[in-house]
């Protein structure tokens, strides 16, 4: 009786201390992501981010759009990649995500939104810009402003391209017609002769066909990366170690 006690006691201490451990490793994953910033989008989304400023100045910008459900966090070890390369990064969480979920004092996530709420977070890709150019104008190359989605910040990406012109490049991850951001043929070609890089890995059908249809619209310097797998959107930077330094010297001798 006593040594099931004994081992009863054990098994606890065992799991509290595994419990401690995530909770650590939860924490860790929100620390040492640059600076926090915030801003306000012009239909009252207060967005949060992490900024991570250029080594040299000025010097060209990445704004960071993640999946559905995730936050700005997934992009952590790769902004840091791009910044050592010279790049200033800034991750946004997308209105409904992460820390973004206040419009006009109340509170909102992404699983209470609309068709139209979806489509409106072109306007946290604007405010970002907006923020960058009064906030960090000394750090950022205004002309060499470019954006990275994944999933649905793909699609949130090449909306943000159609309606704001001060995006020089746009490289989208695993893009798609079928996601809850929607987009169309005519919005690839809204944004014009742009430099576009479409990365969708073989066996992910609706990215992969996305990315086709799109890259056939595109009229401006384009290529389409194609992975092997199925990994999808920033899953896809998972045992493809190179593909960070691929996109920033993509960025960089095409803009």
């Amino acid at each position: 009786m006593e040594r099931r006690y004994i081992g009863l006691i054990a098994a606890v201490a065992i799991l509290a201390l595994l419990a401690a451990g995530y909770f650590v490793s939860q924490q860790g994953a929100k620390e040492g992501f640059g600076e926090k910033i915030e801003f306000k989008t012009s239909d009252g989304w207060v967005i949060v981010g992490s900024y991570l400023a250029p080594p040299t100045k000025p010097a060209p910008v990445l704004i960071l759009l993640h999946m559905y459900g995730r936050t700005r966090y997934t992009w952590r070890t790769v902004a840091k990649t791009w910044n050592e390369m010279g790049f200033a990064v800034l991750a946004i969480d997308l209105r409904g995500h992460g820390e973004s979920t206040t419009r006009d004092g109340k509170s909102l996530t992404y699983r209470q939104f609309t068709a139209k709420e979806f489509a409106a977070m072109e306007n946290d890709v604007k405010g970002a810009i907006d923020f960058l150019l009064q906030e960090k104008g000394g750090d950022i190359d205004k002309d060499r402003i470019f954006v990275i989605g994944a999933s649905i910040g793909a699609n949130t990406a090449l909306r943000a391209g159609c309606i704001d012109e001060r995006i020089r490049a746009i490289v989208l991850l695993s893009p798609g017609f079928a996601y809850h951001v929607p987009i169309s043929e005519d919005l690839m070609k809204c944004y014009g002769e742009r430099p576009v890089l479409f990365i969708a890995a073989k066996g992910d059908a609706e990215a992969y066909v996305t990315c086709e249809k799109l890259y056939g619209l595109a009229s401006g310097v384009k290529e389409f990366k194609v992975l092997e797998g199925s990994a999808h959107g920033t899953q896809m930077f998972v045992g493809n170690e190179w593909l960070a330094e691929y996109i920033g010297n993509w960025l960089k001798e095409k803009v």
